[in-house]
């Protein structure tokens, strides 16, 4: 007589295995035959036995082996994405340099007073509207949207300011006149727009430049 297939208890017993596995012949890998009790020597050529595990393979060595992958291939897989949070010191150097520093402008008056915007190279377009690359949106009205721009050349190392498309005037401190065309600037210049003074703070200029590298 066939031997039943009894179904497991509560107390998780273990049971004898009467079908083989996946319904076939040749699927059978627990080293029994299809109908319960050990393979004879006949039997093991016949259904085969279970794979025996390589002797000092772990879930440690397989999880090495996945670190070492990653590690020839720069760091990551290919194609993976990076959140914030997960950057390591190589990628935000590198994420830095997309668009370094060549000053900052201080807000030492009017709405804001104390913060510090950055300007990178080339054109800073300055004002309240979103899109500007140096927003002020401390607060105050008479700011335009595009109030002003502050160029920086690389090659002549040399910042200029001028008036943006926005309604509002420019003013430079030191001479208590309006900025109607580009007007080089230096180290600590106070710019007006509206109620605010920022003082020009640079760090690029003729004893550094980042393309040079010094």
């Amino acid at each position: 007589m066939f031997r039943t297939k009894r179904k497991k208890d509560k107390s998780n017993e273990d049971t004898t295995r009467a079908m083989p596995v996946g319904g076939g012949e040749s699927s059978n890998l627990g080293g029994t035959a299809p109908f319960g009790g050990p393979l004879s020597t006949d039997d093991q050529g016949k259904y085969g036995t279970a794979a025996e595990p390589e002797v000092g393979a772990t879930d440690h060595d397989a999880a090495g082996d996945a670190r070492s992958g990653r590690a020839r291939a720069g760091g990551r897989p290919a194609g993976t994405v990076v959140a914030p949070g997960m950057l390591t010191g190589e990628d935000e150097e590198n994420d830095a340099m997309n668009d370094p520093p060549s000053g900052w402008l201080v807000v030492v008056r009017g709405p804001g007073k104390g913060n510090v915007l950055t300007l990178g190279l080339g054109q800073n377009h300055i004002g309240s509207a979103p899109g500007q690359r140096v927003r002020i949106d401390f607060g105050d009205p008479r700011i335009s949207s595009a109030h002003a721009i502050i160029v920086y050349d690389p090659r002549s190392r040399k910042f200029t300011l001028q008036p943006g498309s926005g309604k509002g005037l420019v003013y430079l401190q030191a001479t208590k006149s309006t900025v109607l065309v580009p007007t080089e600037i230096r180290a600590g210049a106070v710019i007006e727009l509206g109620d605010t003074a920022l003082r020009f703070v640079p760090l690029c200029g003729p004893g550094f430049c980042w393309s040079a590298g010094k």
